[in-house]
């Protein structure tokens, strides 16, 4: 890890190949871990590839509204979620990430998990306490419920006000 002014830092991950072909990352804790970024990438490209690239999009979307409601999920937790539930609803991105998002508490809610599509196969959700999932969970409704509201608002400023809510400023304000 280098760390630079203001607590940024840039983390340099180390791999090594094992005798049988798996990715390896050097944890800090754990030692060698079976971990491989390339197959994770390309089971995402493939989901892109069948799915479309609104399924990118509202990816993207999830983890900008990560970085501004500052929920305590990862990246990967995201792609995995926003892949898994994904519905295109052929009527534009909003329609579609609100169904998505639907999606994803409808199938928390049944089954809290998160399971890594590649090795190591692992539920990435496995040590979230309660408080974690209830936190989590409400989250996902608040983000759920303001998507819906801006799908039926009636006018562009409530659109905007909505959107706003939970991208904040880089959600435009036309």
């Amino acid at each position: 890890r280098v760390v630079y002014a203001n607590h940024y830092h840039i983390d340099y991950p180390i791999y090594v190949i094992d005798g049988t072909g798996n990715a390896n990352l050097a944890h800090k804790t754990k030692g060698w871990i079976i971990s491989d970024p390339k197959a994770f990438k390309d089971w995402f490209i493939d989901s892109v590839n069948r799915n479309g690239e609104q399924l990118r999009r509202i990816e993207r979307y999830l983890k900008a509204w990560k970085e501004f409601s500052q929920t305590p999920l990862k990246g990967i937790e995201l792609t995995i979620l926003a892949t898994e539930n994904f519905s295109d609803t052929h009527c534009g991105d909003s329609y579609s990430l609100c169904d998505t998002v639907e999606n994803i508490i409808h199938n928390l809610s049944r089954n809290y998990s998160c399971e890594k599509p590649v090795l190591p196969y692992e539920d990435l959700f496995q040590s979230h306490s309660s408080a974690q999932k209830e936190n989590i969970m409400q989250s996902f409704c608040a983000l759920y419920y303001h998507l819906l509201c801006a799908n039926t608002s009636y006018t562009s400023s409530e659109f905007v006000s909505h959107l706003r809510a939970v991208f904040g400023e880089k959600f435009p304000s036309y």
